[in-house]
């Protein structure tokens, strides 16, 4: 052989690995292995020199020789290795070494399998039938529970958990399970939680999300106060709240009754938020009910309208107004003096006004002409109460002059009532002229006056007048 041969046979003896494989892995490895399960391992054998053929798991924590046994000629070709069970000190990325060594302790061959990772890993799916539910119904799951190396479970139990109370069941790797809900559980965003844990310290959760409505299930009416006054303002706040006891956020059919029980006002307010409304000007005095209604619930709070007895004043013109701005029927005497040229004039009148309603006096009809000091009645509100140096026409008809003059001409302080003495002295005054007319009147004259007859017959029916139409006695 030419020495150039020679040469590169030698690099290439050179170039070969010394070691060669005696023992091979016969099967692949899973990708995952959970806590307790059997890591099995056969090998191949393909040198029958005498050795020893050693197996170690090597994980990132650690590495664990556990199995060693002799071989030579005589040995099988495949030898199956005794199961390792996974545990917690080798979570993580692993392998398995084969190696064989002379019985002199040199190496002579090694071999890894593919790698796969040791995991305390459980896997739960689970859905729930539907997305949102009110409180007293019950959510439905199901789903699915496995390692994840696809091993059985063994001696695992499921947690479901659901406001902090769980429920504890037996895991199968299938599973089906109806969870109430409370009454009162609290409304919003919410998740189930399901926890899965066996005997070798594996496990796994999931949550499962859903929206729980709320349902209004009491209602409160808080009122700022418990008396008013008409024109008053009256504030108030509806508060709707859920099963957990929580104010809701929605709208509230509301209506505010008189004492009579009728609907005065009626409005939409939001629950939880501060409302107001103002009483009128003459509002009836009583008990008033505020009431509200929302999904099948209602609740109602009531205040009370105070009892107003007033009258209001004014002069204008010669024009006294008088104006119930009570809330209430005004029925009284109410009396107006005037002072001037040494007379005091009371004028009395009679006054029976519904609230709101006014009555005037016209003072130019009333008294005669003069420069008066006016006291409006008293009790009245209003600014100016008395008034000075006030003229006043005489605009009084030609009657009430006759009138007035009758009753007070005598005295310094003249009465004037618009009721009973008034017309007493009408009567008088025209029983007086009508004497005074028949007195100085002609006898021959007063002869000749014929007065009319009155008849009080009953009215002649249709028969009759027939009749007396034949008797000649009809007269149209």
């Amino acid at each position: 052989m030419p020495p150039m041969k020679l040469a590169f046979l030698g690099v290439l003896i050179l170039l070969l690995p010394i070691a060669y494989a005696d023992a091979d892995f016969s099967g692949p490895l899973k990708e995952y292995y959970n806590l307790g399960d059997k890591i099995p391992v056969e090998v191949a054998l393909t040198n029958t020199e005498p050795g020893l053929l050693k197996v170690s798991i090597d994980c990132n924590s650690r590495s664990v020789l556990y199995y060693v046994t002799p071989i030579d000629s005589g040995s099988p070709s495949k030898i199956t290795v005794p199961d390792y069970t996974a545990s917690q000190s080798l979570i993580g990325d692993c392998h398995i070494t084969l190696s064989v060594d002379s019985l002199d302790g040199n190496a002579k061959s090694q071999e890894s399998s593919s790698g796969f990772k040791v995991t305390n890993e459980i896997l739960i799916d689970s859905v729930s039938d539907k997305l949102e539910y009110k409180p007293g119904e019950a959510v439905k799951l199901s789903g699915s529970i496995r390692k994840k190396s696809g091993a059985s479970l063994r001696n695992a139990t499921l947690h479901v958990t659901l406001d902090d109370e769980t429920k504890i069941l037996e895991a199968k790797e299938g599973f089906s399970y109806s969870l109430p809900i409370k009454q009162a559980s609290k409304s919003g965003k919410k998740e189930i939680v399901l926890m899965v844990r066996d005997g070798d310290l594996n496990e796994g959760s999931t949550k499962v999300p859903f929206n729980l409505l709320p349902k209004a299930s009491s209602m409160q009416v808080i009122i700022n106060g418990k008396e008013f006054m008409p024109k008053s303002s009256v504030e108030f706040r509806i508060a709707v709240y859920d099963q957990a006891e929580e104010i809701m956020k929605i709208p509230v059919k509301t209506e505010i009754r008189n004492p009579k029980g009728t609907t005065i006002q009626s409005m939409e307010t939001m629950s939880g938020i501060i409302s107001a409304f103002s009483m009128e000007d003459f509002a009836m005095p009583g008990t008033y009910t505020i009431k509200g209604s929302v999904g099948g619930i209602s609740g109602e709070s009531r205040f009370y309208i105070k009892q107003v007895v007033e009258i209001q004043a004014k002069y204008e013109d010669q024009i006294v107004t008088i104006t119930n701005t009570g809330n209430v029927l005004f029925e009284n005497k109410t009396t107006i003096i005037l002072e001037g040229d040494g007379k005091k004039i009371m004028l009395t009148r009679d006054i029976s006004l519904e609230p709101g309603a006014h009555d005037i006096i016209d003072l130019s009809r009333e008294v005669p002409s003069g420069t008066y000091s006016v006291s409006l009645p008293e009790g009245a509100v209003g600014d100016d109460k008395f008034l000075k140096d006030i003229y006043i026409k005489d605009n009084r008809p030609l009657a009430k002059r006759i009138q007035q003059g009758l009753l007070g001409i005598t005295g310094n302080t003249l009465g004037i009532s618009g009721s009973s003495s008034l017309k007493m002295a009408s009567y008088i005054m025209i029983a007086i002229l009508v004497g005074l007319v028949i007195y100085y009147m002609p006898k021959d004259r007063l002869r000749n006056i014929k007065f009319p007859r009155f008849s009080f017959s009953r009215p002649t029916t249709g028969k009759q007048r027939y009749i007396n139409r034949i008797l000649g006695n009809y007269k149209k």
